[in-house]
């Protein structure tokens, strides 16, 4: 259609009937009402019909009369574009109005991956205000700490303890380790009274259908310098009712020292204790008990040291550490766990030389994430 046959709207929609879904500025050709409309604050306006003689035409948008009579329309000829006035301003027929694109206006699916902001490198979006809010572009630190701020629960010591499953709980973070086995006593060759320690108790508990156990290290072996092995982890049995885990670690505990024969001249030390994954075993002794493992690391004791610098006495070994366990537990959770903690090896006795150090208890950490 042209209006004064010059003006031409090669590219409006011609419609039967006005549309239901009237956007700001939405402007169509109503061919059974032959009348050109355009949509103001959600109702369709008549701009002016085809019996109309004229349309004012004026060089620029600048040129325009001031606004203030709704639906009046207005040709600019530098840009080639019908205005409107919606009452208060000019506004092009094609122009989409600062409020017109609601969420409502848009189709699911139609905002594509390119149409968003672009993003920060090892960004992820997120919201991690704790709140409803809008998303932003969240780092990994970021991300860390949301993951990383489970409540937990970490037990030390006590047989059969309870660990309750807070609600809501998707899945649980296990570490446990066994106790560290106690540091041999020394004893002079004449004697040979120097004494093995006691092994360390073994760290575990059944869920589900699946036992963990986390054994304790051993003591020092025969009577003289040997040192105590590590532990060695287990999982027996098979999963049931939905529960599941996945494995993240399973280590050996280190082997304590033996105690050192040599040189005569000086006084001989006792074996050091083996190191659990959190370290803090006893030092061996020199011409001294043997060191106590840091509580409940796990760790094995020191050896007791030689009572003097004669080349024949037989310094105590270290205690092996605690083997070490870390799953992931998920799917079908019980309320609670019940956990046994290992109990630390005695050190041996030294009745012609000195003792050896303590092992130190095991224990059980529980991370509980909801995320």
């Amino acid at each position: 259609m042209k209006v004064n046959d010059q003006l031409e709207f090669a590219s409006a929609e011609v419609l039967s009937s006005d549309p239901a879904a009237l956007p700001e500025g939405r402007f169509w050709f109503n061919s059974s009402e032959l009348a050109w409309k355009v949509a103001i604050g959600g109702v369709a306006k008549t701009l002016l019909r085809k019996d109309f003689a004229q349309v004012a035409a004026y060089a620029n948008s600048g040129a325009l009369p001031a606004a203030g009579n709704a639906g009046r329309v207005a040709f600019v000829t530098d840009v080639a574009r019908l205005y409107y006035d919606t009452g208060s301003v000019w506004r092009s027929v094609d122009e989409i109005d600062t409020d017109a694109v609601t969420t409502a206006k848009i189709l699911n699916s139609n905002v594509t991956n390119a149409k968003l902001a672009d993003m920060a490198a090892s960004t992820i979006k997120g919201n991690n205000t704790g709140g409803s809010a809008a998303p932003s572009d969240l780092t990994t630190a970021q991300l860390a700490a949301m993951f990383n701020n489970p409540s937990s629960e970490i037990v030390t010591f006590g047989s059969l303890v309870t660990v309750n499953v807070p609600a809501g709980t998707k899945w649980v973070r296990m570490r446990l380790v066994g106790a560290g086995g106690g540091g041999g006593g020394s004893s002079t060759a004449a004697a040979n009274n120097g004494t093995n320690g006691v092994d360390g108790g073994n760290t575990y508990l059944t869920i589900s259908g699946i036992t963990f156990t986390a054994t304790g290290g051993s003591t020092t072996t025969g009577n003289g310098n040997n040192g105590g092995d590590g532990g060695t982890p287990a999982i027996t049995g098979s999963p049931t009712g939905g529960f599941a885990y996945s494995l993240v670690n399973s280590l050996n505990g280190s082997r304590g020292e033996n105690g050192a024969n040599s040189p005569a001249s000086i006084y001989m030390r006792g074996g050091k204790g083996g190191d659990s994954v959190f370290g803090g075993a006893g030092v061996g002794g020199a011409a001294a008990v043997g060191g106590t493992a840091k509580t409940n690391s796990g760790s094995g004791g020191g050896g007791g040291g030689s009572p003097n610098s004669a080349g024949t006495n037989l310094p105590g070994g270290g205690g092996g550490s605690g083997s070490f366990i870390e799953v992931l537990l998920y799917g079908t959770l019980p309320s609670s766990f019940s956990v046994t903690i290992g109990i630390g090896g005695s050190g041996g006795t030294g009745p012609s030389g000195f003792a050896g150090g303590s092992g130190a208890g095991g224990k059980a950490i529980f991370e509980f994430f909801s995320l």
